[in-house]
């Protein structure tokens, strides 16, 4: 049990980990959807737009993965934790990010691979993203204790920020 903001929060499972799936989840699904729009204002080639996402997401994974080792990996130097255990947990809990990120990504990219009509898929891979990305808010929320459709909103809001950019990225390089 932790305090935030001054309440007890009982997280699901450790905290770094939690950390690591939320922000694999959700850097997976709003940056791939982001790519993907992209992509997809700036050229009509799905087979051009499936391989750069699944590089992209592939390398943002990973990066993110790296990041979240080299992280916990600072902070239990400072903090003169882990010295028994070592990389295992800072590993695990990169795989983790990794793992999520990658599913997530591949969730949104299927409506482009799999949807005849270009205009629908996007159109799916960007309601599946807001849908899933309202999930997670709701549960988050609920976790943390804090009021549900504000962090659900919240999660909505800035992922949907995040396509934006994409998008706008792509109609600018037509």
């Amino acid at each position: 049990m932790r305090k935030l903001f001054g309440r007890e929060v009982k997280l699901p499972i450790e905290r770094e980990l939690f950390n690591a799936l939320l922000n694999g989840s959700e850097g997976g699904l709003a940056t791939t959807t982001a790519i993907i729009s992209g992509l997809l204002v700036s050229t009509s080639n799905r087979e051009l737009v499936v391989t750069t996402a699944f590089i992209a997401f592939m390398v943002q994974g990973f990066n993110g993965a790296i990041s979240r080792y080299s992280t916990e990996r600072t902070t239990d130097e400072i903090d003169h934790e882990d010295k028994f255990s070592g990389y295992r947990k800072p590993v695990f809990d990169g795989a983790a990010q990794l793992i999520a990120h990658v599913s997530m990504s591949l969730l949104v990219l299927l409506p482009i691979i799999f949807v005849a009509d270009i205009t629908t898929a996007l159109l799916l891979s960007i309601g599946t993203t807001l849908a899933i990305l309202l999930i997670m808010g709701i549960y988050k929320a609920r976790i943390v204790n804090k009021p549900i459709f504000s962090d659900a909103i919240e999660m909505v809001i800035l992922g949907g920020l995040v396509i934006t950019v994409g998008t706008v990225a792509g109609y600018a390089l037509r």
